[in-house]
């Protein structure tokens, strides 16, 4: 199903992120961070997803500090809407976290 094959590509992109270079790392992020007319960022969607969710409070635990700014003020004006997300939530308390 295409849950499944949604699921196996999010848990490549965590491995890849996780253990890829400061260059690769960047490249994944300005992809997540693409903003296209009509449709939430890839990385909002993400925070909304049972699964992907998980993957994007890896990120932010494998980021360095640069990259985990970027990810943070990436959210940052989504917290209100993110709460309404049951998977949002996960998210939410990380970002605050580091807000602090």
């Amino acid at each position: 199903s295409s849950r499944v094959l949604w699921t196996l590509a999010v848990t490549q992109f965590e491995k890849c992120f996780q253990f890829g270079s400061r260059r690769d790392r960047q490249l994944m992020l300005d992809e997540l961070l693409a903003q296209q007319p009509g449709i939430d960022q890839p990385l909002l969607s993400m925070v909304k997803d049972q699964f992907a969710n998980y993957v994007v409070q890896k990120m932010i635990d494998a980021a360095d500090e640069g990259h985990k700014r970027v990810i943070v003020e990436a959210i940052r004006p989504h917290l209100q809407t993110l709460k309404k997300y049951t998977y949002g939530k996960h998210i939410i308390g990380r970002v605050e976290k580091l807000l602090r």
